[in-house]
């Protein structure tokens, strides 16, 4: 299901990029007579903030190792980039000012890459550098050229967040929906790493300390579940995860953790009340479904048909136990109960 909130936001950054890339063409046409000049230093200026884009190109894909292209449909991400080519841009131009136009033709390179190189990567270093740093609330604080451009590749990652949280969501439930985490907090992360050759031992380490902190936490099996594949998801991506879900199958997946209560809950209702049940569900659920009560009653009528139920509580049983896949423990008891009284 796509994110309705999302679409303006990455519309505007396409149109952003396309805007620059046509005003480059234009430009480029418009100019073509100097830029092929040979006298003319408008191609140096060019190659240094190619070369600037390119490390804030990298910079960014590096962060988002499930979709290396999410940052890039966002508009703080193109001005992070562009910021680093302007940056470039300038270096060279402060050095040319500075030291003049002949300062590096001693240097038994071609004067224009030699330029292009040394003030692409000067200026690399200086917007990365700081002057001092503060410690704030336990944070370190850059002062200097960083804090630049620190804030804007916050502000890229914040936009790139709220752009990737629901599809992330979304994916993660339809991959890891009925599976166990008991019985894949080993299985799936260490098939996940052998899967993938170059996970260092480092992350290897880090994931498996995340893993039992899981473990270790109250939360449902289900949730947990959920989280585990959030975790693989940032080391190994949609199409490993799900193929691994797939390949792993019956082995990590898994009945409802509380089937007691479930069995229980069973025994108190007949499967006349299925349909009130269904109903206060919706009534009690605090947070809106991507399913609406006709689809989650069709899922109900198509699991029991598969089922084949032999009495009214093992009906009453599959109803329940789909409903605990949607609502979760608590919205369901507090279903049940309400009717109850």
């Amino acid at each position: 299901m796509a994110d309705r909130g999302a679409r303006p936001y990455v519309s505007a950054s396409v149109v952003f990029g396309l805007a620059v890339l046509v005003l480059g063409v234009f430009v480029g046409i418009a100019f073509r007579d100097v830029l092929l000049n040979p006298q003319s230093s408008i191609l140096t200026y060019l190659g240094v903030a190619l070369l600037g884009l390119l490390v804030g190109v990298a910079e960014l894909a590096a962060r988002y190792r499930d979709k290396p292209q999410a940052p890039f449909a966002t508009i703080p991400g193109w001005i992070y980039v562009l910021t680093n080519a302007v940056a470039a841009a300038l270096a060279l131009w402060l050095i040319r000012e500075i030291a003049g136009p002949d300062w590096i033709s001693a240097s038994g390179f071609p004067e224009p890459v030699a330029q292009v190189f040394v003030a692409g990567f000067g200026a690399m270093a200086f917007f990365r550098s700081a002057f001092f740093t503060l410690q704030i609330d336990s944070t370190n604080v850059a002062i200097g050229p960083a804090a630049i451009l620190q804030v804007i590749m916050d502000a890229a990652d914040r936009a790139c967040d709220r752009q990737r949280a629901v599809p992330r969501s979304e994916m993660v439930r339809g991959i890891m929906k009925g599976v166990s985490f008991s019985r894949a907090k080993e299985a799936l992360t260490l098939y996940c790493f052998a899967l993938m050759q170059n996970v260092s031992i480092a992350e290897q380490h880090r994931v498996t300390k995340d893993v039992e902190a899981l473990d270790s936490s109250t939360m449902e099996d289900e949730v947990k579940a959920f989280n585990l594949g959030l975790l693989m998801l940032n080391v190994v991506g949609e199409k490993v995860l799900r193929k691994s879900v797939k390949d792993l199958g019956g082995a990590i997946r898994g009945p409802v953790a509380d089937k007691k209560f479930l069995g229980d809950m069973a025994g108190s209702i007949d499967k006349s009340q299925i349909g009130a049940v269904i109903e206060m569900c919706g009534v009690l659920d605090p947070l809106p479904l991507d399913r609406d009560l006709a689809g989650i009653r069709a899922d109900i009528d198509e699991a029991i048909r598969t089922g084949a139920p032999a009495t009214g509580k093992e009906e009453c049983l599959i109803a329940l136990a789909v409903l605990y896949s949607y609502y979760g423990k608590a919205t369901l008891e507090a279903a049940l109960v309400t009717l109850a009284r």
